[in-house]
């Protein structure tokens, strides 16, 4: 391959193309200045006409150039929000290949061009290419662009085709339309978004604009260009592997980058440690973690006593570059392998003489035991299911994006991380690895990328001046102006504070998540800010209810309007019809910054928005959340009622979703109180089979009483005799565990006057009577003997028992008298029923028969 390249656009390609020849020199600049640093270039065409041809042109000529350059077919992908015949997004994308195909048949170069929409855009992880055109004319999706975007190798260009500026500023996309709830309509959506997307464009460097209207650039390309450039090219690192390396020296030589290199030394020393290992890889995206993962997986294998090898990350496709390395390692030794895929076509499981890798999703894995576990995009997974890998396997790797389209990377390391590290049961390895792959560092184009989809935000640094507001509560509940947050550049900063903190708390952000806020209509902002104007707890909350009645009608026949989550499930689960035409507030997030925690800023900020929603006459404030028990007890404690909880656990974060709502008016506060005591009810049978895993520490919380409803406890004659002798230690608990459990109902679902019990008593009640476990696992649990919880639950019996013995009774009472009545019913008589009672218990019923009267 030369190491000079001739940067000149052949005006050839003109031809196949009504363009001006402005684009010639702004493409000939562009792919000079790309292939002297080693960085990506970007071009954008905006118009009405002519761009996809512009684009054509531009690409034609650089694939030209790179084919001579790099001496192979280039790789071209174009992007778009339809393929579909008979749209305009298909008429431009075949004016565009009408160009490209023409010219490289009168150049004589090769190039391979594959289509995508958008919704297929994952389809493009783990790839390069070389040239890349993106059609956002009518669609501006920002997940899409922070996968494709990266995916573009140094040397290279991206080309958007967008509308013209002017128009594209007060546009509706395709992604705004989806953000449509009732009862609003698309004039009340927002356009932030774009001009914010449209600003970034205009602000960083490496990017020229072209209207293809008036054939225009700017910047304008310079005349005194020089279009023969030394080619940058990436040196694999010329370094010897350890001379007691345990990983074949041909695969060091697979690594790209001396991060790689210095990666698969920490890796070996993993390999070589005893006890409780942990490696964090952490790297922004790009730099290369899942295909040095892939050959560390295959060195581990062919050449340690690992056998089993267990991959997790929240979907299969997240490892698709793990596990294409590791076939590429397998072929580079010479290791027979078979490879086994889902039905989407992803490689979940590996197989070779000698070790076998499989995918399981993070739930699974986390009750996994195996010779070598390695979490791949471990950002976004929950970071209980983390520890919990940890806590059962020796040796584990980590790989976690910090900056990225995913943005999630601060969260794992501020919350998982620094539990890690205080363990001193576990040796830790941390490597972080700075050199992008694809590209040389400093490239402008990832620069763009991260401002404009905010990838790198970060909250604000906090000083002590700061630190002692926080101390003293000085501070204000505000509700940020997005107009100056989004189109205004002084109010970048308090966007990348706001935007930083949901980074650092949450275990999975996406770009979109920034463009809903700018734009969707029911959403708003909150921010809790100190006297210094810092910005310390952030609350996203969306407007629901106000449904009209015949759509209310719709949803009880299972429509589910968009945008109203806590009105659809009052419908689904509780058929509460008065409930959607109500008003309120679902908390979509809420965060508050990482040096700051449990200083009661989020309560306070809920404080506030409750006073809000009373004084603009709203119903209730909802939620919902991974129901664990430091979350589950933040919102009871302040004010919010659980209404729901998930039949399955989330398959990434291993927990059960939980909905709360805090009622604010005095209708919306029946409709809610009746809805938790149904709830409850639920959720005493559900322990017994669909919650049995559920964490009895939860289970006990969201049985706290909220509303003052009774529940009478029923049991047979035979039910309360069992019951009796058991508290009496004639039966064992085997055979009286139906009426214990409706005793054990009885305290958690009754609201008044009930006896006292301790945390313990409650959860023996929880994990033996209503979750149905078995006494050595409760035993586990509660880190007591079995024989002492077996003594413990008949005093325990015994004691509510008394407590609810005239319930009991009366429960038995009535039984009796109904099975009399059915006695009577089947024999087609009539009768009187007497039930005499002796100390408030049933001891027999008389039945006076009489002739059966004709009607």
């Amino acid at each position: 391959m030369p190491d000079k390249a001739e940067v000149f656009f052949d005006e050839g390609v003109l031809d196949f193309a009504d363009v001006d020849e402005i684009v010639l020199d702004v493409g000939e600049e562009a792919l000079a200045e790309a292939l002297a640093h080693r960085h990506r270039r970007m071009i954008v065409f905006q118009g009405d006409e002519g761009k996809a041809e512009a684009a054509g042109v531009v690409t034609a000529g650089a694939a030209d150039v790179l084919f001579d350059v790099r001496d192979r077919p280039i790789s071209v992908l174009y992007v778009t929000d339809s393929l579909k015949e008979d749209t305009y997004a298909r008429e431009r994308y075949e004016e565009f290949r009408r160009v490209l195909e023409g010219f490289a048949e009168e150049a004589n170069f090769e190039y391979e061009l594959e289509a995508l929409t958008f919704g297929g855009s994952k389809r493009a992880l783990g790839t390069t290419w070389d040239l890349m055109v993106i059609d956002l004319s009518y669609d501006l999706d920002p997940d899409a662009i922070g996968r494709l975007v990266e995916t573009v190798r140094g040397g290279g260009l991206v080309i958007f085709q967008t509308p013209p500026f002017d128009r594209w500023r007060n546009m509706w996309t395709a992604f705004h339309k989806s953000l449509v709830t009732p009862p609003y309509t698309l004039d009340h959506v927002g356009k932030r978004f774009n001009r914010r997307f449209i600003r970034k464009l205009k602000e960083h460097d490496g990017i020229w604009i072209v209207d293809t209207d008036e054939w225009t650039a700017e910047p304008e390309p310079s005349e005194d260009v020089d279009l023969e450039v030394e080619v940058k090219r990436r040196e694999r690192p010329d370094l010897d592997p350890p001379d007691d390396a345990v990983v074949p020296e041909e695969l060091y030589r697979m690594c790209a980058t001396e991060d790689q290199f210095r990666a698969l030394i920490r890796f070996e020393e993993l390999l070589e440690s005893n006890g409780k290992t942990a490696l964090i890889l952490t790297a922004d995206r790009g730099r290369g973690k899942s295909a040095l993962l892939g050959i560390a997986v295959a060195g581990a294998g062919v050449t340690t006593d690992v056998y089993d090898v267990v991959v997790t990350a929240s979907e299969p496709e997240n490892v698709a570059v793990l596990f294409e390395f590791l076939l590429e390692a397998l072929r580079e030794l010479g290791v027979e392998y078979d490879v086994e895929r889902d039905d989407k076509g992803n490689i979940v499981y590996v197989e070779t003489d000698d070790f076998v890798v499989e995918y399981e999703r993070p739930s699974e894995a986390s009750e996994i035991e195996c010779d070598l576990m390695v979490v791949d995009e471990a950002a976004s997974i929950h970071v209980p299911i983390l520890e919990r890998i940890l806590d059962n396997n020796d040796k584990v790797v980590y790989s976690s994006t910090i900056h990225g389209y995913e943005g999630a990377g601060r969260g794992f390391s501020v919350r998982f991380l620094q539990n890690v590290r205080k363990r001193r049961d576990v040796r830790l390895i941390e490597f972080k690895m700075h050199e992008p792959i694809r590209y040389d560092p400093d490239d402008p184009i990832e620069r763009w990328l991260f401002d404009t989809l905010l990838l790198d935000a970060e909250p604000a640094d906090l000083d002590e001046e700061d630190l002692k507001c926080v101390k003293e509560m000085r501070v204000e509940f505000e509700k940020p102006d997005l107009r100056y947050w989004f189109e205004d550049p002084e109010g970048e900063e308090e966007l990348r504070q706001f935007i930083g903190i949901y980074v650092m708390a949450h275990y999975r952000n996406r770009p979109s998540d920034v463009m809903v806020l700018a734009d969707a209509p029911h959403h708003e902002a909150y921010a809790l800010k100190t006297e210094t104007g810092k910005i310390v707890t952030a609350l996203q909350v969306a407007r629901e209810g106000t449904i009209p009645r015949d759509v209310i009608t719709k949803m009880r026949r299972g429509y589910r309007p968009p945008g109203n989550v806590i009105p659809d499930l009052m419908v689904q689960h509780h058929d509460a019809l008065d409930f959607p035409r109500m008003k309120g507030l679902r908390i979509v997030r809420i965060a508050t910054h990482p040096d700051i925690i449990r200083h009661g800023l989020g309560s306070r900020a809920l404080k506030e928005l409750a006073k809000i929603a009373k004084k603009k006459d709203y119903d209730w404030i909802g939620t919902g959340f991974g129901a664990n028990e430091e979350l589950t007890r933040f919102w009871l404690r302040n004010g919010f009622v659980p209404v729901h909880i998930s039949p399955n656990r989330n398959p990434v974060s291993g927990e059960y979703s939980v909905a709360v709502i805090r009622p604010i008016s005095e209708e919306a506060e029946e409709i809610i109180n009746r809805a938790n005591f149904e709830f409850r009810i639920k959720l005493a049978d559900w322990l017994g089979e669909t919650h049995r895993d559920l964490e009895p520490e939860v289970a006990r919380l969201l049985f706290e009483p909220m509303s003052s409803l009774r529940y009478r406890p029923t049991l047979t004659e035979g039910q309360l005799r069992r019951l009796k002798k058991y508290a009496d230690m004639v039966h064992t608990y085997e055979i009286a565990a139906d009426a214990v459990r409706e005793l054990a109902k009885a305290y958690f679902l009754d609201t008044e006057d009930r006896p006292e019990l301790s945390e313990e008593e409650e959860l023996l009640l929880i994990t033996k009577c209503l979750q149905r476990w078995k006494w050595a696992d409760v035993a586990d649990f509660l880190g007591e003997e079995v024989p002492d919880l077996m003594r413990s639950l008949r005093d325990l019996v015994g004691l509510l028992y008394e407590e609810y013995k005239e319930d009991l009774q009366r429960s038995a009472a009535v039984e009796g008298i109904r099975k009399a009545v059915e006695r009577l019913a089947d024999k087609g008589l009539t009768g009187t029923v007497i039930v005499e009672v002796e100390e408030g218990e049933p001891k027999e019923v008389i039945i006076r028969r009489e002739e059966r009267l004709e009607l």
